[in-house]
């Protein structure tokens, strides 16, 4: 922690209310005297809103303290992020991650965060079952597990809770492992995209993992090697230069890191009831008593209420616009309609395309590959992306794009 409060210009605290940034705040405040802490609020959303965790901790460390509102989260913000994050990434608190960066910057250069601490000591949820999962699994006999996933496969539907948990109980514990948290399984990825190979992205994640290790240990690297790299710090470092500020994490100090990895045991990191035990016993002689150390939030939205409102207005503009006819991914969204007839389309004729997502009729001009009669399922092309759809032709000069 002293390294990390070296520099030659003001240094804060992102706290979220959590154990992680609050140890983080008790150390930075026990080396510095009087720091600068910052957090975000989501006033009545209940859990939420961080705030009052926040407030507890520097009340008790004496921090210069500062809140921000986040109903100033407006759909604004979501152009500039995509921009400034340049490719996909499934994690809405980049938004509550920016916004305390930016209110962190007015009055500090620096800032020091909280991650790394769940990939160290284990603290997520995952890595307690993954644990129960392997002694419920070490009771499965071989036939019945056999048999257990291709009918947890089938008759389950994909994202259906419990459903990775029945999965991972067959096969190796790598794959056990590697899947846990996965939202599309190889069935469900070879409808979506190109074949990738039997199961390829889970065997790369249980590459990430020391093959003999237990299962914790093999979580906990894969979690490490992987979210922390590829989602968390990505996420706070691409949210934070927006702002031009440096946030530094001081849980993923090299000795921390040999600390957790190669010194302490399971039974002081998770166990199938508990998790992130160590951080938690340091928790309870350094912080506020009144705090509760069992819960689990960070810098997180409230999605469900926010897409009630313009949130809601701009993706369904942005999903079910004019354009999303030429520009989304393939899927089962579409289907054909039974008709007859003789109205043809000429090759190299524009169509009216119309296609029903998610119940709205969406429609657009596309350019016909091919001629065809009333009924015909021809190919028609995207003039600007040259990208090539399948469309029944439904009346002259018009046709239904169909996504398979």
């Amino acid at each position: 922690m002293r390294l990390r409060l070296i520099a030659d210009v003001p240094v804060g605290v992102m706290l979220s209310g959590g154990i992680d940034s609050s140890l983080v705040t008790a150390m930075a405040a026990r080396l510095a005297g009087r720091v600068k802490t910052f957090t975000i609020s989501f006033p009545g959303h209940g859990s939420y809103d961080e705030a009052p965790y926040a407030r507890a901790v520097a009340d008790h460390f004496a921090t210069d303290h500062t809140v921000l509102e986040g109903e100033a989260a407006t759909v604004d913000l979501l152009p500039q992020l995509a921009r400034q994050y340049d490719e996909p990434l499934a994690d809405s608190s980049m938004v509550p991650t920016y916004l305390v960066s930016r209110l962190i910057r007015r009055q500090a250069n620096v800032a020091l965060g909280g991650d790394g601490a769940d990939e160290l000591f284990g603290g997520y949820p995952h890595h307690s079952w993954i644990q129960s999962q392997a002694r419920v699994r070490a009771l499965i006999p071989a036939p019945v597990g056999r048999a257990l996933r291709p009918a947890a496969t089938a008759l389950l539907p994909v994202g259906m809770r419990g459903r990775n948990y029945l999965v991972g109980l067959t096969g190796d514990r790598a794959f056990a492992v590697s899947q846990f948290n996965q939202f599309f399984d190889p069935a469900t990825r070879h409808r979506l995209l190109a074949p990738l190979g039997a199961d390829t992205p889970e065997r790369f994640k249980a590459s990430l993992g020391p093959p003999s290790g237990t299962p914790l240990q093999q979580a906990t690297a894969i979690d490490f090697r992987s979210y922390l790299v590829d989602d968390i710090l990505a996420k706070v470092d691409r949210a934070s230069m927006l702002t031009s500020l440096e946030v530094r994490a001081p849980w993923l100090d090299p000795a921390i890191i040999e600390l957790a990895f190669a010194h302490v045991p399971d039974r002081l990191r998770a166990t199938p009831h508990e998790r992130k035990i160590l951080p938690r016993r340091l928790a309870a002689r350094l912080l506020p008593p009144s705090l509760d150390l069992t819960r689990k939030q960070g810098f997180s939205l409230p999605l469900a209420a926010w897409f009630k409102g313009e949130w809601g207005s701009f993706f369904r503009d942005t999903l079910l616009g004019g354009h999303a006819v030429r520009n989304i991914a393939a899927g089962e969204i579409a289907t054909s309609t039974a008709i007859t007839g003789t109205p043809a389309v000429r090759s190299g004729q524009l169509v009216k395309a119309t296609a029903t997502i998610a119940g709205a009729q969406i429609s657009a001009t596309l350019v016909a590959a091919q001629g065809g009669e009333l009924g015909a399922v021809i190919r028609v092309v995207n003039r600007e992306s040259r990208r090539q759809l399948r469309a029944r032709i439904v009346a002259e000069g018009s046709v239904e794009v169909i996504y398979e």
